[in-house]
């Protein structure tokens, strides 16, 4: 039905699913070439906010809730650098507006 939201993805709704019929969480999320998603990165990027370093391990974790396939981590691991990049250039522009 167009216009109205959608539930959960395949992979989150596998996981929850795996975590409901108590699963372990490091084996719920979806392995595979269908895990190869983006739902990891998107899990990740709050990551962003956490005083760094951020271990690959913890990323890694987060991302494997849902998306248990190499693609699907490296492009988390790409996610979190990426953000944090950005806001130190948009601070560095507008730290200069502020001066």
């Amino acid at each position: 039905m167009a216009g109205l939201p959608g539930g959960p993805a395949d992979s989150s709704l596998q996981a929850l699913q795996g975590l409901a019929a108590s699963g372990h969480w490091s084996q719920a999320g979806r392995g595979g070439e269908y895990a190869a998603g983006n739902g990891g990165a998107m899990r990740v990027a709050p990551l962003a906010f956490v005083q760094p370093p951020v271990e690959r391990r913890l990323i890694e974790d987060v991302c494997s809730l849902t998306h248990r396939h190499p693609e699907s981590y490296a492009g988390a691991l790409a996610v979190v650098p990426g953000i944090r990049a950005w806001l130190q250039a948009v601070i560095a522009r507008f730290s200069q507006c502020w001066q």
